[in-house]
């Protein structure tokens, strides 16, 4: 399947169809407080996170996918870099309820990257030293009176269960671009 999207979309091997039509949704979002806006996000499933780790959470009920998104021109998603980061630090942000501060290391250089994490983990920290995917050439955002130099890419918060990281299988250089 992914051989398929990738021959007949133009996608180079490393990079889905599912990967490549998710960052294009995630950068027309970026900002707009379309992608969940509520903690709606958690009704039905509850903290995935507490069935992997077997402590008691409510009953999943199972959904549909979300419907595929109209197609996207190949050029549109060249556009968007995605690089791989090591998060070196994982900081509070005192003046918001959901952010926090990242320190993410792509190998050349360091960035600061805001994201909405308070209430997906019990301790944010837990991601420090993980590699993860990152898009790097959004316009800087001002967010709780803090810039935040790109966003990370994580899976599952537009679906209403508990976000997980978007990670390499294995450990790349920092840096290293998806696509």
């Amino acid at each position: 399947m992914r051989a398929v999207a990738r021959q007949s979309f133009g996608i180079s091997r490393g990079c889905s169809a599912m990967l490549a039509a998710a960052l294009v949704a995630a950068c027309v979002n970026w900002g707009s407080g379309a992608s969940g806006s509520s903690d709606q996000r958690f009704r039905d499933c509850g903290p995935a996170r507490d069935r992997l780790h077997g402590l008691p959470t409510a009953e999943c009920h199972p959904r549909e996918p979300a419907p595929v998104k109209p197609p996207v021109a190949v050029a549109d998603l060249e556009k968007i870099d995605v690089r791989v980061g090591t998060i070196r630090a994982v900081e509070d942000i005192a003046t918001s309820n959901k952010l926090v501060r990242l320190r993410v290391d792509f190998g050349d250089h360091t960035r600061t990257i805001l994201a909405g994490m308070k209430g997906e983990h019990d301790d944010p920290r837990e991601i420090e030293g993980r590699q993860a995917l990152f898009v790097v050439n959004l316009e800087p955002k001002a967010m709780a009176g803090e810039q935040s130099e790109g966003m990370l890419f994580d899976l599952g918060y537009a679906d209403g269960i508990t976000p997980v990281l978007a990670v390499p299988e294995a450990v790349v250089p920092d840096g290293t671009r998806a696509g």
